[in-house]
């Protein structure tokens, strides 16, 4: 990410930057301290949530691997369970239930 001066657009220096987002992050009274880089991390992660494909999202980050952008992903149930459910569809379209991740369970088999 790159973030600018306005009106004109110019880059924010390195420390102009830190000093920017550390302002922000006492104005929002935050119980802890996030990098720049933690956000672009969760930007990517929501892209990948809302069902973007991770070519697309490796376009945006600008790796040149997709297995960078891969890196950067941090899944969460909810994703878990879209593709847990969206693969039982395809094997076995009469067993699937609402929501895979909530029934099962380690002793259980699918």
């Amino acid at each position: 990410m790159v973030f600018t001066t306005l009106p004109r657009g110019r880059a924010l220096s390195p420390e102009q930057d830190q000093d920017w987002w550390e302002s922000i992050q006492e104005q929002l009274s935050l119980s802890r301290r996030y990098r720049v880089h933690d956000c672009r991390h969760t930007a990517l992660t929501r892209m990948v949530a809302s069902a973007t494909d991770l070519r697309t999202v490796q376009e945006f980050a600008g790796h040149a691997s997709v297995t960078t952008t891969a890196l950067y992903v941090h899944p969460d149930l909810s994703m878990t369970d879209r593709a847990l459910t969206a693969t039982m569809a395809a094997l076995a379209p009469w067993r699937t239930p609402t929501s895979l991740t909530t029934r099962v369970t380690m002793t259980e088999p699918v």
